[in-house]
């Protein structure tokens, strides 16, 4: 970039923008507002911002404005949640920033990956439920194992009886349930006054049924409201909340029987049981995007999932272009509290990878399509699915998947491991031109003390860069809409002096003489 004529020069534009090569490192655009604009505003000291050594793609430590910056994740799914794998900082959007603060992201400029860790969670009890019984009456309901007496009491089914020899309270109803094949589970809400496991058990009769007792997943606390959840499709003797018994065979399109209740009580022991919220339900599809580089290598992303005490491989997939996988074993993908999604949803179900696209595309992937978000930031995402079960108010992990995934990116075809960054035409704090609150922008190196300035009649409707591994700005465009811009530069002794200490330096110090801020004041731009 070529000095300019002091104090400024109108740059000459071909088109609706101009695309500039510049060595820039920090990029200032003014907001007044530390938190607004926050990665790019004049608080260039601000401690929060990550240093390149920390991600030289940039962003924001702490768990303030989102920095959309690459490896930030975001899910628009409703009622899913991010988390660090501490299970801390519940969120729609898990920063950059925030993973590297807590050690859950690492940026590799050598083998040119970004590895991160984190969970996804389902908060919802119910995701598309079908209720089998609302429990607002008695009616129909009889002892299976144990005796006593079944009553309603606050709309709830009220069991007041005693074990049997085998430590089982159990009830039973036939009902009718058509076409529930799309569904995958059935879930309570129970009370007992005795600590213990749950009993569910579903099917087409007592001889043709799936049902899970005795099973540690199913614990129930005496005297607290539990919600358990059985996946009453899969297969028998496996872990998790899966059933450990089936008999006969099963028909979903016609389901006429219902069993709940206690097991592995005392034997003999006076009980009293309450049901409630009794349901079949489906799973909810969980949809994370992950923000990546400009170019990915030909073995984009490997998904790994923690299987209790490390992390191993899932899959291993394609996905800069049209998705392809490379490698999988459906073994290895298991929820957090060990059940394997195989077990749930069938072999390689009930979890998707998308390739990489722009804010508002619709990319194809391994399983069905996924619409990405309109947010802007980094300008190029991957997408995730997973389906998880129904929470269970936190009694369980079965609700949540803890991943980890590395991602490797590639250079373009001028070399440069690049991300791009779009700014636009609103108020959103993170990357809103409408928060410009002076009429210029800045690019400058702390190392030297030179900073290049543009000054605009207009306030820009777009703006967007590249940033290389080293952390320079290298490639600069501007879209000014219908006014002119100014290229101007000054040159300062020191870029990092800050006198009132107050995470501006004194070069863009409003207050002070000499300031690019101060030198200027004089200027406005149109709105």
């Amino acid at each position: 970039m070529r000095t300019p004529s002091a104090p400024f020069e109108p740059l000459h534009l071909r088109g609706e923008s101009i695309t500039l090569d510049t060595s820039g490192k920090v990029l200032v655009l003014p907001s007044g507002n530390s938190a607004v604009l926050p990665s790019f505003n004049e608080y260039t000291l601000n401690s929060n911002r990550l240093s390149i050594a920390e991600s030289p793609f940039g962003g924001l430590k702490g768990s303030g404005s989102p920095d959309y910056c690459p490896g930030t994740l975001y899910t628009p799914t409703d009622g899913v949640y991010l988390t660090d794998v501490a299970g801390n900082n519940s969120t729609k959007t898990l920063t950059a920033g925030m993973l590297k603060g807590v050690n859950g992201l690492t940026v590799d400029t050598e083998g040119h990956t970004i590895t991160e860790e984190f969970i996804v969670s389902n908060t919802w009890e119910s995701n598309n439920p079908t209720v089998i019984d609302d429990c607002s009456s008695a009616t129909g309901w009889i002892f299976s194992l144990g005796t006593g007496s079944i009553s309603v009491e606050n709309g709830k089914i009220k069991i007041v009886g005693t074990t049997d020899a085998n430590g089982y309270l159990l009830i039973s109803k036939t009902i009718t349930l058509t076409n529930i094949s799309l569904q995958s589970f059935v879930s309570a809400k129970y009370i007992s006054s005795l600590q213990g496991n749950s009993y569910l058990g579903i099917g087409n009769n007592v001889t043709n049924r799936v049902r899970a007792a005795n099973k540690a997943s199913m614990a129930v606390s005496a005297g607290v409201e539990s919600v358990v959840i059985m996946a009453f499709k899969a297969p028998a003797s496996e872990t998790g909340h899966n059933p450990n018994g089936i008999a006969g065979t099963l028909n979903w399109n016609t389901v006429q029987w219902i069993s709940c209740g206690a097991a592995g009580m005392t034997p003999g022991a006076a009980c009293t049981f309450y049901i409630s919220s009794l349901q079949v339900d489906t799973a909810k599809s969980a949809y994370t995007e992950l923000q990546t580089p400009d170019n990915l290598a030909a073995s984009s992303l490997a998904t790994q999932c923690w299987t209790g005490s490390s992390y191993e491989t899932v899959r291993t997939d394609a996905l800069d272009g049209a998705y392809s996988n490379v490698s999988i074993d459906t073994t290895k993908a298991k929820f957090l509290d060990s059940t394997l999604l195989d077990h749930v949803f069938g072999t390689g179900l009930g979890r998707a990878v998308f390739p990489k696209g722009v804010s508002g595309a619709e990319v194809t992937g391994s399983t069905g399509t996924m619409t990405y978000s309109a947010n802007q930031g980094t300008s190029q995402r991957i997408g995730l699915m997973v389906s998880l079960p129904p929470s269970d108010g936190g009694r369980t992990d079965f609700n949540k998947i803890r991943l980890r995934t590395i991602l490797t990116y590639a250079p373009d075809v001028d070399d440069n491991y690049s991300a791009s960054y779009d700014f636009a035409d609103s108020t959103t704090a993170s990357y809103g031109l409408q928060n410009l609150s002076k009429p210029w922008i800045a690019l400058y190196d702390p190392t030297t003390s030179e900073v290049d300035f543009y000054l605009f009649t207009h306030r820009p409707k777009n703006l967007t860069y590249k940033r290389d591994e080293s952390g320079t700005i290298y490639e600069l465009s501007l879209y000014p809409g219908n006014g002119q811009i100014y290229h101007g530069q000054i040159d300062y002794a020191d870029l990092t002096a800050d006198t009132d200490s107050n995470d501006i330096p004194n070069c863009l110090e409003a207050s002070l003489e000499g300031s690019l801020t101060k030198f200027l004041q004089g200027y406005g731009m149109v709105i």
